[in-house]
């Protein structure tokens, strides 16, 4: 079992934008819509057992590079375009992640994304370096890119 003893816990805020529709935009923060634009994305379902829809307590697993993680949908909510997940990998931490698009103009949206994270265990200080203030910045810097280059035709 790993040590949670001494855990630690940060909150990241970013934002970026994005040259499409804010209704556009939002499927993409799902389990499913990730596998378009994530490299090497691959969410398995767990409950339902045959899909991933954006739903509260919808559950699916990813395989991470310390073992499996399990995700849970907390809320989901189209007409907000707000969707929050939790997520848990035994080795290394329990995340609370919120995303939230905006509109700005009909073809142009903003995505703001809050990661609350609690490292815990023998990977606790590197995981902790992948959410300082620079590693968080370049996270949202690389969903962006890989936003606009997946929405090129």
């Amino acid at each position: 079992m790993t040590n949670l003893n001494h855990a630690e816990q940060i909150t990241r805020d970013g934002e970026f934008e994005l040259p499409c529709a804010a209704d556009t935009a939002y499927p993409f923060f799902s389990p499913e819509g990730e596998k378009h634009w994530v490299p090497g994305w691959s969410a398995k379902p767990v409950f339902p057992i045959d899909k991933m829809p954006l739903e509260p307590e919808t559950v699916f697993m990813t395989e991470e590079p310390h073992g499996p993680a399990v995700w849970m949908i907390a809320a989901a909510d189209k007409r907000t375009r707000r969707t929050e997940y939790v997520a848990f990998e035994p080795k290394t931490h329990c995340g609370h992640i919120a995303v939230r698009v905006e509109v700005i103009a009909a073809e142009r949206c903003r995505v703001h994304a809050r990661y609350t994270i609690t490292a815990f265990g023998e990977h606790k200080k590197e995981f902790m370096q992948a959410f300082n203030e620079e590693a968080f910045g370049e996270r949202m810097l690389r969903w962006k890119q890989w936003i606009e280059k997946y929405l090129q035709p």
